[in-house]
Parts: structure tokens; C-alpha cells; sequence
């Protein structure tokens, strides 16, 4: 290769080729003394940098190395690419250079890194590759790391996602979750509450509701159809003709004996269409209730 040479180097990739978009294209060049390293950028809308570091310090810019001078942002669709150049002076030293940028993850850590003239000792591009991205990897005394792991772009290369794994211990609730969770735990507090209210209101309501006469199987209401049933009501009433003394010698008239013929007929018993009649007196008929206790019987 001549010294008034000049080799391209495509800073950055694209989505779905070798090496990812994190990387240098051709990751190492070697160039002799007086060769233009012209670095061009690819399209990304972060941007990347080229800077010169050293092969102990991968990701740490060199006192006085190499600078691009910052990001190149690159829009999808451009037509038009930024470059920057510099010329190798000294063939015999290896030079080592990384991208800095962080946005959406540390470029270098990922891999971005480039060398020229890298010797075939100890000192390879891949020995370098290496140290940069065991940088970004979890420490031994920690099983997790803060250095986001992975990332995930759209086909023109604008970032959509990266994800970022905290070390245990330093989770921390958003403003936006604890706020939420108060929320749904008054929520709950005053289901709560009404289910308790709709309980007791349904349990006072059973408490006062109408009880059927214990002195038989029917109920209140069943006995009060019987009262208002027309046969009942055009008969006279039992303890007007015993007070009237039409209580027959044998027993009950036989006014009373047809209106106990018909309570049995609707399944009720005598006791009930006794108690009815006793529901029935008025204010000023206390004096009835001493009735002799044959009345109502056949």
C-alpha cells in the first residue's frame, strides 16, 4: 500500500448485518506511515464518534489522542454521510480507537471499537474487542449489572427499546405504580365497606320482617286470605254467635262449623282460624278472650 493511500472505514452498521450496529467497518486496517484513515459515518439518529484510546483502557479517551469531535447524528434517508480523517504518522505503533457514545447504550461496551496496526502478540484487536466488552459485563461480586444488556431498533436504525438491568437491592417503586396501588387499595376498602352495609341491611330487614304464628304451620298471610275470603266474610262471625248464645247444646253452631270446614279445606288448621278471630276483636272486645275453651272444637 502506498503512503498517499487512503482507506474508508463505515462507523457504525446497520440492523441485521455481522457485527450489529455497534461496530467499525472493517474493524481493523493496517496502514503504513502516511495513510488517511477516512472514517464515515452511518445513519443514526444518536450519532457516533471516534475517539483514541489506549489498549488497557479501551473505553477511556487518551489524553491528547484522536477526536472526531463529538457525535455525528445521521438521519434515515440522508444522502449525504459526515466523515472525519487522520493520517497514521508512525506505522510502528499500534493505534486503538472506540465510539463513546451512550445513547441508548454504551457504544463501546457493545463492541465499538477499531485498530490500526494492531501486533500479533498479546496485543490483537480481539484481545482489545474483549476488554471493552468486559467492561459492560456483570462484576464478579455482583450477579447483576446497571450497564444496560440489550437494545432493539427499527429498520432504519432509530432506536425503540433498551433495556437496563438494575442491581438487586436498588429497585425503586415509579410515582406513578405507588399511586396506583393506593388507589386500587381504597378501592378495596370501600367494597368492602359496602358489602358490609348491603350485609346488615339485609340482616335488619330479615329481623323485623313479619313471623309466622307459631301456634301453627301457616302463615300471616295465609291467614289473612282466609279472612278476606268472600264465603268467610258473608258468615257470621263465631264469637258474635256465642255471645249471642246461639252456641248450639252439642258444640259449635253450625255458622262455625262451616267456617271451619272451609279454613280445613285450604289446608289450615282450627288453631289458626282461632288466633285469626282473635286478630280480628276490637279495642273494647278484651271481655271475649275469657271464651270457654270448647269453642271452635266439633
Amino acid at each position: 500500500m502506498s503512503s498517499a493511500s487512503t482507506v474508508v472505514v463505515t462507523v457504525g452498521g446497520d440492523l441485521g448485518s455481522p457485527g450489529g450496529l455497534y461496530q467499525f467497518n472493517p474493524p481493523e486496517v493496517s496502514a503504513p506511515s502516511g495513510t488517511t484513515i477516512e472514517f464515515r459515518f452511518n445513519v443514526d439518529p444518536w450519532g457516533h464518534s471516534v475517539r483514541e484510546s489506549s489498549f488497557d483502557a479501551p473505553c477511556t479517551p487518551l489524553q491528547g489522542g484522536e477526536d472526531s469531535g463529538g457525535a455525528q447524528p445521521v438521519p434515515t434517508g440522508a444522502l449525504t454521510f459526515p466523515t472525519w480523517n487522520f493520517t497514521v504518522t508512525n506505522d510502528q505503533t499500534p493505534l486503538w480507537f472506540f465510539c463513546q457514545e451512550n445513547r441508548p447504550i454504551s457504544h463501546c461496551t457493545a463492541g465499538m471499537v477499531f485498530a490500526v496496526n494492531a501486533n500479533s502478540g498479546s496485543q490483537t484487536f480481539l484481545a482489545f474487542q474483549e476488554a471493552a466488552v468486559a467492561l459492560g459485563s456483570p462484576s464478579p461480586s455482583s450477579p447483576l449489572s446497571s450497564t444496560p444488556t440489550s437494545s432493539a431498533t427499527d429498520a432504519s436504525g432509530t432506536p425503540t427499546q433498551s433495556i437496563a438491568v438494575q442491581p438487586l437491592g436498588e429497585k425503586h417503586l415509579s410515582a406513578a405504580v405507588i399511586a396506583g396501588l393506593v388507589v386500587a387499595a381504597l378501592v378495596v376498602l370501600l367494597l368492602c365497606a359496602a358489602a358490609l352495609f348491603v350485609h346488615r341491611r339485609r340482616r335488619m330487614a330479615r329481623d323485623n320482617a313479619p313471623r309466622p304464628y307459631a301456634s301453627g304451620a301457616g302463615s300471616e298471610s295465609a291467614l289473612l286470605e282466609v279472612a278476606d275470603d268472600p264465603r268467610v266474610k258473608t258468615r257470621p262471625d263465631p264469637l258474635v254467635l256465642y255471645e249471642k248464645g246461639t252456641r248450639s247444646e252439642g258444640g259449635a253452631s253450625s255458622s262455625t262449623q262451616d267456617i271451619i270446614a272451609m279454613a280445613e279445606e285450604m289446608g289450615l288448621l282450627r288453631g289458626q282460624v282461632q288466633r285469626l278471630a282473635l286478630n280480628r276483636q276490637g279495642p273494647g272486645d278484651s271481655e271475649v278472650e275469657d271464651r270457654p275453651p270448647e269453642y271452635g272444637t266439633t
